[in-house]
């Protein structure tokens, strides 16, 4: 910058950060719409805009992603209670719809029960 080259090394001295913090750092700037500009344009614009810090922007997403999980299984546990109603009413109708035994055969049930019979009664 300013017409000198600066190694990552003297830059760290000067910081005073260890070498991963400078580089992320940098990842940083680069998701900001500055780090689109030309050294040139940097230095003449005076930048209108501004940009939240990162682990703000973090917070932000987590704080959506944790939004949107809670909706999403409010909407599947309101999914899951009508199927089971749904559930519930087609065992009702199936039980209903079984024929009745009759005759020597019914009592061989309880509580109106259908029971299985096995091929071997009918030879």
């Amino acid at each position: 910058m300013h017409d000198f080259r600066r190694t990552v090394k003297e830059v760290i001295r000067v910081v005073k950060v260890c070498e991963s913090t400078l580089r992320k750092r940098l990842t940083e700037f680069e998701d900001t719409p500055t780090s689109q500009l030309t050294i040139d344009e940097f230095m003449k614009i005076d930048l209108e805009e501004e940009c939240d810090p990162p682990s703000f922007t973090a917070g932000q997403k987590k704080l959506k992603i944790q939004q949107l999980e809670k909706a999403l299984s409010k909407k599947l546990e309101d999914f899951e209670g009508e199927i089971s109603s749904y559930q519930d009413e087609i065992e009702i109708e199936l039980e209903n719809s079984r024929p009745k035994a009759k005759g020597v055969f019914a009592n061989f049930t309880k509580d109106g029960k259908s029971i299985k019979l096995s091929p071997s009664l009918f030879t």
